[in-house]
């Protein structure tokens, strides 16, 4: 056998790997895989198993057991990629006492021992941000609290090997683990080793492991530990061809009877295809059958194929054959499009702590392209600072390619800076800055929220002359959430007449040249507003009030309300009636499955 061959005492004189060499080359089986698991043999491993790779392998040992706790780092961990993946005392440590993450210091940007003892005063800055990352000398700040969790250390394995909390630890303090899968691990054996969920998930986050609906004309993993024997000659050319399997040059594998059970063979219906004895004993030994339930078996038609019993284990422990869709409190993707006036407010803090959707005082998508008219003055001040968008200027552009372009660099959000630059060509990461001056009498970014009260009469001129700010006789954005009492009635009627706002009542009749200025002749209703919600915001003596005299909201339907999730959100009858009246919504439409534009400026967040 494996063991007679290969023995003890050949285990000090060449590595785990250079035995694995030599029982190929001699086409000996050997009785265990002493890398299969050995991220977690501690637990994962059989006593026999410790034993025997312990004796020919030098892994699994007792003493490294009762030793393992003491040691500082785990120098098989992310040992394939430790230029990156190491920190540079992990680095040190392991080089010191196992040889490996050995780095020529010559090929070091610095040498973080040279002058060490004076480093605050003769290491440069980028010396002392590389040294501080890499080795944890020269940091300006030192903290006596160790980390929670080493997050290099066990990284390549760190969906199945890393507890909960130490994901969420990781992922908030070194942006790491944070995936709900990791779509790297397991890669190479996707097919079984991942589950339907993990499939699902990075096929659409990564194209990773997706299912085609066209199936494969050969499983090159079935029976491939005896396929020079079990294979058709057409499966072996195939296999070879796609796979590099089952090619006339490679080595047959040697075949062993000492084996109860070949755990390989059938796996993709283990479920059903395998006896008790098979099951439990390919658990044990290969960590393989060990779920009550396959979720992948038969997932394509669970409803049908699926016992109650399967469905609710399946449903409790990943996700699938859940009988009922009605389970969750709200479907977070439904009316998505319109979240901030079409959602609750319980549903936005349930989709918001759940699946980080509707979170935001405002949704700046939301009636973007008529901002002007549709949004209330605090919704632009809130898109405009946290979004730069719906900002107030003189124009109807987005942003103001002028205001603060002596300064893009660092004045200009992200946002500003990728609009300019596709639209004016400004403040394009390829322009160079423009040279400050000391010669400008004002600075018209400082204080500009607060300019009407806070800037001199100089400065609102200068700035207005210069940089289009603060041309206004006043600024109705501020002390707008308390206009009734702190405005003065001059400041009312001018922003009544000019922008809607301060208005002393809202019923009133609309003139040439203002909206909302006080008047002793009251309307019924206002037909400007809620009119972008008409259909759905309006009594029926609205409607017919508004359509009489002001034409507005005559229809049966507003086909504009909700067009963008019209699929999901309009009845059958409203499809029918905007589909004859209007031609959209039309049900023999082919429709495109994504909006590519609907929060595309926070497609990394929200798509």
């Amino acid at each position: 056998s494996g063991s007679s061959i290969i023995s003890s005492s050949s285990s000090s004189s060449g590595s785990w790997k250079q035995q694995l060499a030599v029982a190929a080359s001699q086409h000996i089986s050997l009785p265990f895989d002493c890398d299969a698991a050995y991220n977690n043999w501690r637990k994962a491993w059989s006593d026999a198993k410790m034993k025997w790779c312990c004796e020919h392998g030098g892994r699994g040992c007792a003493e490294m057991l009762s030793a393992s706790t003491s040691l500082p780092f785990d120098c098989d961990a992310a040992y394939n990629n430790w230029r990156k993946a190491w920190s540079g005392a992990k680095m040190e440590w392991c080089c010191a006492h196992q040889h490996r993450g050995c780095a020529d210091s010559s090929s070091l940007p610095f040498d973080c021992d040279a002058a060490y003892n004076t480093w605050q005063k003769a290491w440069s800055t980028a010396k002392i941000a590389w040294c501080c990352e890499k080795t944890g000398r020269g940091c300006t700040t030192t903290t006596s609290t160790k980390a929670a969790f080493d997050c290099h250390a066990g990284l390549a394995k760190w969906e199945t090997g890393w507890s909960a909390s130490k994901k969420k630890w990781c992922c908030s303090q070194e942006n790491l683990g944070c995936d709900a899968f990791d779509c790297d691990e397991g890669f190479t054996d996707w097919r079984r080793a991942w589950t339907s969920k993990k499939k699902a998930w990075c096929c659409k986050n990564h194209g990773l492991g997706c299912i085609t609906t066209t199936s494969l004309p050969f499983d090159c993993d079935a029976a491939y530990n005896n396929w020079h024997k079990a294979w058709s000659s057409a499966k072996m050319q195939w296999c070879c061809d796609h796979f590099d399997r089952g090619c006339p040059t490679t080595i047959p594998p040697a075949t062993t009877t000492s084996v109860p059970f070949d755990c390989d063979a059938g796996f993709s219906k283990w479920e059903a295809g395998w006896s008790a004895a098979k099951k439990k004993w390919c658990c044990a030994h290969e960590q393989r059958a060990c779920d009550q339930y396959d979720c992948d078996e038969g997932f394509t038609s669970w409803e049908k194929t699926w016992t109650s019993q399967k469905k609710a284990w399946c449903c409790k422990q990943h996700g699938l054959g859940c009988t009922t869709t009605t389970s969750l409190p709200f479907d977070c993707n439904a009316g998505f499009a319109k979240w901030e006036t079409g959602w609750s407010k319980a549903k936005k803090k349930w989709c918001c702590s759940h699946e980080d959707r509707g979170c935001g005082a405002f949704d700046c998508d939301e009636d973007f392209t008529d901002w002007e008219g549709a949004w209330t003055s605090k919704k632009k001040a809130w898109c405009c600072k946290k979004h730069g968008v719906g900002c107030t200027t003189t124009t109807s552009l987005p942003f103001d390619c002028d205001a603060a372009y002596n300064n893009w660099h660092k004045a200009w959000s992200s946002a500003k800076m990728q609009w300019c630059c596709d639209h004016f060509d400004r403040g394009c990461p390829t322009t160079i800055p423009p040279a400050t001056t000391t010669s400008v009498p004002f600075d018209c970014d400082a204080g500009f929220s607060k300019w009407e009260a806070g800037w001199s009469a100089a400065k609102k001129k200068w700035c207005c002359a210069h940089e289009q700010r603060a041309c206004d006789q006043y600024d109705c954005d501020e002390g707008f959430t308390s206009w009734e009492k702190t405005w003065t009635s001059q400041k009312k009627a001018w922003c009544c007449k000019k922008h809607g706002l301060g208005c002393t009542t809202t019923t009133s009749i609309p003139f040439q040249h203002g909206l909302g200025c006080t008047t002793t002749t009251s309307l019924p209703f206002d037909c400007n507003a809620g009119f972008a919600k008409w259909e759905t915001g309006w009594s029926k003596a609205k409607k017919k009030w508004c359509c009489s005299h002001e034409d507005r909201g005559c229809g049966a339907f507003d086909c504009d309300e909700d067009f963008t999730d019209w699929e999901g959100a309009w009845t059958s009858k409203k499809k029918a009636w905007c589909c004859k009246k209007h031609g959209v919504g039309c049900t023999t439409t082919t429709s495109l499955p994504f909006d590519c534009d609907a929060a595309y400026n926070n497609w990394h967040k929200a798509w």
